[in-house]
């Protein structure tokens, strides 16, 4: 019988999490690259 983290790593929800998690991490450098360059407020930047 399979462990629990293989039975993780064989399915679906281990490359969904991947995923997830990395294209949340790009949208958030991408936030903190850009709000600076249009001087916006701080307040916007903590909405994010």
């Amino acid at each position: 019988m399979p462990s629990q983290w293989e039975r993780f790593k064989k399915g679906n929800i281990a490359k969904i999490v991947i995923g997830y998690s990395l294209v949340v991490w790009v949208l958030i450098q991408l936030i903190e690259a850009v709000l600076p360059t249009f001087e916006t407020s701080l307040w916007v930047a903590q909405k994010c």
